[in-house]
């Protein structure tokens, strides 16, 4: 029984609430639907908030993936949504609350995991299990909040000189 309920959380989890099972392009309704949660977390939280609610995802995430995988028989199944939940909150963690840099976020974000430049796709491919389910997702939310957050800067600064 309890193992019962185990599997059924880690389901839920790992689909993020059902999203995983939209029959097409479930990862980028997964990162669409972490905008509002995001928003939330840099409007009426902290950094230290958003660094906490980030890495308990990411954490649940790896275990949640970790027993699905071995549950559906399958290394990387497209239902597992949760690892671009994580990857696009870490995205947007130093970004101001703002529509178009939101949009910018969610785009470098899904160019990346899709596209998935080197290491990207190092990871994805030799990695694997729970850890490596979400690692790669990570690193795409690194490289993509590194960009992000350099391109804001720079427009701030050039904003700023005008």
């Amino acid at each position: 029984m309890l193992n019962t309920i185990k599997i059924k959380l880690s389901y839920i989890i790992a689909h993020w609430f059902g999203l995983g099972l939209i029959p097409f392009a479930p990862g980028t309704w997964a990162s669409l639907a972490t905008l509002p949660l995001a928003y939330f977390l840099t409007k009426y939280g902290n950094l230290e908030i958003y660094i906490f609610v980030t890495a308990f995802i990411t954490i649940i995430g790896i275990y949640a993936s970790q027993i699905i995988s071995i549950e559906m028989k399958i290394s990387d199944p497209p239902q597992i949504v949760i690892d671009e939940v994580s990857g696009q909150l870490i995205t947007l963690m130093f970004i101001p609350a703002e529509p178009m840099w939101y949009l910018c976020g969610f785009i470098l974000f899904r160019f990346l995991d899709i596209r998935k430049p080197w290491p990207i796709r190092w990871l994805d491919t030799n990695i694997k299990g729970g850890t490596g389910i979400m690692l790669d997702d990570i690193v795409a939310g690194i490289f993509a909040c590194v960009i992000l957050l350099l391109s804001h800067r720079f427009y701030v600064m050039l904003i700023g000189g005008i």
